[in-house]
């Protein structure tokens, strides 16, 4: 089993994407994983694959990451898991034209209320294009 830490070993940090070692760093997190890593490595590799994939406008590529998380984490569910998930997909009917103002709304006040800040800007953008 692999002992690494995906988001240094990758250079999958979330802070910026940059679509040449980006998609590479993707690619080798992927390989990773499917040899075997250590639990964490699962939660934050996707975690910042849904960001990336996010960033870079690959909706399918932000579902995959959300479906990854959920079948990870499917015998053990978790709030922080969870909510990473309904975000991806919330977001992903957003950008699909087909957004919920509901889902949306709920995420932001659970992100305040626990304190995400950056998973808000999303959110926040999100529902501000619903209003527009």
């Amino acid at each position: 089993m692999t002992t690494v830490s995906l988001p240094e070993s990758a250079a999958v940090s979330g802070l910026e994407f940059e679509p040449k070692c980006g998609d590479a760093a993707l690619a080798e997190g992927w390989s990773i994983l499917e040899t075997g890593a250590v639990g964490h490595n699962h939660y934050h590799f996707h975690a910042h694959g849904i960001e990336a994939e996010l960033e870079a406008g690959r909706l399918r590529a932000v579902e995959r990451h959300a479906t990854a998380l959920e079948q990870y984490t499917a015998s053990q569910p978790n709030a922080w898991a969870d909510f990473r998930i309904r975000r991806a997909r919330a977001l992903v009917a957003a950008a699909s034209g087909q957004p919920s103002r509901l889902d949306l709304s709920v995420l932001e006040k659970e992100a305040m209320r626990v304190g995400l800040s950056p998973e808000l800007t999303r959110l926040q953008a999100a529902l501000a294009r619903t209003d527009a």
